[in-house]
């Protein structure tokens, strides 16, 4: 996405995620180094914003779905 729409560093994308299995933010908001603060609007609904160029978790260490 970040080449694609050629988004520079810094930039903020914001993440939306509805629905009864909506954990993801949770789980990555979990995990040591890495900057996540969720919006959480009730149980189904979360929205997170991730920074282009920031620190990612290495892919062994993402939640499992």
């Amino acid at each position: 996405m970040v080449e694609g729409f050629h988004l520079p560093t810094g930039s903020k994308v914001w993440v939306t995620q509805m629905g009864p299995s909506t954990h993801l933010s949770t789980e990555l908001a979990n995990l040591p180094d890495f900057r996540l603060a969720p919006h959480d609007f009730g149980s189904n609904i979360h929205f997170f914003d991730i920074t282009v160029g920031q620190n990612f978790p290495y892919p062994t260490r993402l939640p499992k779905s």
